[in-house]
């Protein structure tokens, strides 16, 4: 049960630091080009204020992914984030695609189910 439980450790924080840093990047970006992000908001109908807003949520959970008290909580925020993402991208046919959003999802699910499954498991063999 301990090298199930190895394993498993170390296949969550290779996907949360993957995570967490496409997150910051993403996160990041909105900053870096913030003429670029607001212009694309205010096409979708948000105010442009909100690519900071989502851009500073983005980079502020993606550090709380990498604290494990936290990473849970971080990881359904960032979850909705990204739900919002793609309604966006889909209601809006946006060049940005549906594709990045849904692996995102995906990621964040993992994130969640693996530290349920690790907190559930016991951490010595008896």
């Amino acid at each position: 049960m301990a090298d199930k439980r190895r394993i498993l450790l170390v296949v969550l924080w290779v996907v949360t630091v993957l995570e967490a840093l496409m997150m910051a990047g993403a996160g990041s970006a909105k900053f870096v080009r913030p003429d670029l992000w607001q212009g694309m908001f205010a096409d979708w109908g948000y105010p442009a204020w909100g690519a900071t807003v989502v851009g500073g949520a983005e980079m502020l959970l993606a550090v709380f992914l990498l604290v494990p008290r936290l990473a849970v909580a971080a990881a359904g925020a960032l979850a909705v984030v990204m739900v919002g993402a793609l309604v966006t991208v889909v209601v809006h046919q946006s060049e940005l695609g549906w594709q990045a959003p849904v692996m995102h999802l995906v990621l964040l699910g993992a994130i969640m189910l693996l530290r349920r499954r690790l907190v559930a498991m016991p951490s010595r063999s008896s």
